[in-house]
């Protein structure tokens, strides 16, 4: 994806009902100046849970508010790989299964189907993704 969007939102159906877990990752830089406080890493507004890794190293899982975790231990000068490993409900994937013939569905559940006439709900990372400083 080459920006952040709500995966409900493609017109392409394997997107739009995805239910599992998706992974973003960028390469920065930063200068031996930016670490000297303790840095965070927000990923802004998710749907539903976000597992970070910084250069190889598991930083935890965010899920509620406010969407940040410290990523000073993994983080150095010079280039660093985040990773964002973003996880979603299978809400609209049942949904989406809903609407195709049985042969067809990826899904498979034996609870009577509950989720008729509801709307999607919002899936990915929609960010914005940042990092800050602690202020001291």
């Amino acid at each position: 994806m080459e920006k952040l969007t709500d995966w409900t939102s493609s017109p392409d159906s394997n997107m739009k009902y995805y239910s599992g877990t998706a992974v973003y990752a960028k390469i920065i830089q930063l200068k031996k100046k930016e670490l000297k406080q303790n840095l965070y890493l927000n990923v802004g507004e998710i749907y539903d849970l976000a597992s970070v890794k910084i250069n190889g190293k598991e930083l935890g899982v965010i899920w509620t508010e406010p969407h940040r975790i410290n990523i000073s231990s993994a983080i150095k000068k010079g280039k660093n790989l985040i990773e964002i490993a973003l996880t979603n409900t299978w809400h609209n994937r049942l949904i989406g299964d809903h609407a195709l013939p049985q042969d067809k569905r990826i899904t498979q559940t034996t609870a009577p189907y509950r989720l008729e006439g509801n709307p999607l709900l919002p899936a990915g990372l929609l960010g914005p993704v940042t990092i800050e400083k602690e202020i001291k």
